[in-house]
């Protein structure tokens, strides 16, 4: 009897000390190549390409690629894409600006492109923060069932202006520019026109969310994607249903149907710089990527059940 009781303490630890060396031969979850990451912009990299990102008007840390199309004026990324932090704006030419995300000493990545150098047009210019090997592997396959999440506040539109940010999500280069021919997954703007803060799908022709469910505040955005080669994008908790030809939907297929998934991701305005209209600020933090479902934790829970199973079943015939 006391051998039995024996076994059926010790016998456990080594099915789980097994589980343990299991779950050491599994292939590791890399950061920056499964699609699992994190960025809050909190971060201060002094050897950083653009000097110590995470400063309050400096460039934000964390993403790898920063791109400016059609830029005049002696325009740089540091100029359009700052990081902004709660607490007393500091005196500048262009900002830096207060942060309305978080709390006291949060910081976000801040979009601007008004009157940095007076008397000289700053643009056309499209300011654009990419994420792409960093987060993803190169083959767009290994991401095709996942989450991309992150939190948005748009300023109210300016008079005679407008508030606009693009989110596109694509394969292609793993560089982390997302194109709008032949490497797009997922398209989704934001905008402000006046009438307050609106999602638009601007994928497969520009679909209205009905009703939209942004708010004038912090909105919390959730996208989908899913392995049948659909997505869906949710605000706030709140899966947004989209007006179509054939009637209400949630689910939309993927922008581009050679897709075979997701490898890099991109941030971009399309700012007309001065004189054109002016553009009120967009602020971008706690942008978050994760694989569904994250296969060491998919194996850690099998092992385990497997471990308590037997655990139950040396219980059952050591109590016979």
């Amino acid at each position: 009897m006391n051998r039995g009781r024996g076994n059926l303490l010790t016998r456990p630890l080594l099915w789980f000390g097994a589980a343990g060396v299991a779950l050491l031969a599994l292939p590791t979850l890399g950061y920056g190549q499964t699609g699992n990451a994190f960025f809050d912009f909190e971060g201060v990299d002094p050897a950083g390409p653009f000097g110590p990102e995470g400063n309050r008007g400096e460039l934000p840390f964390g993403p790898q690629r920063y791109i400016l199309q059609a830029v005049g004026g002696g325009i740089t990324p540091g100029l359009l894409i700052q990081t902004a932090q709660d607490g007393a704006p500091a005196a500048g030419n262009n900002g830096p600006f207060d942060d309305p995300i978080g709390g006291p000493g949060n910081k976000s990545a801040v979009w601007d492109n008004n009157d940095h150098f007076a008397g000289t047009p700053d643009g056309p210019t499209n300011a654009t923060m990419g994420f792409g090997s960093e987060v993803w592997a190169a083959d767009a396959a290994q991401f095709t069932f996942g989450k991309i999440e992150y939190d948005i506040w748009l300023d109210p539109a300016p008079a005679a202006g407008r508030t606009y940010m693009e989110h596109r999500v694509g394969f292609g280069a793993n560089d982390g520019f997302v194109s709008t021919v032949g490497d797009t997954t997922a398209r989704y703007s934001f905008l402000d026109t006046g009438g307050g803060p609106q999602i638009v799908y601007s994928g497969l022709g520009n679909l209205a969310g009905s009703p939209s469910p942004m708010a004038g505040a912090v909105n919390h955005i959730v996208v989908d994607i899913l392995p049948n080669k659909t997505h869906t994008v949710s605000v706030n908790g709140t899966t947004v249903t989209w007006t179509t030809g054939g009637g209400p939907v949630t689910a939309l297929p993927w922008v581009d149907p050679t897709s075979t998934g997701v490898n890099e991701m991109t941030f971009v305005t399309d700012f007309q710089g001065e004189p054109g209209d002016p553009h009120g600020l967009v602020w971008i933090d706690n942008v978050r990527i994760t694989t569904v479902p994250e296969p060491a934790g998919a194996a850690l829970a099998l092992v385990g059940a497997l471990a308590v199973a037997a655990f139950r079943r040396r219980g059952r015939q050591a109590d016979v």
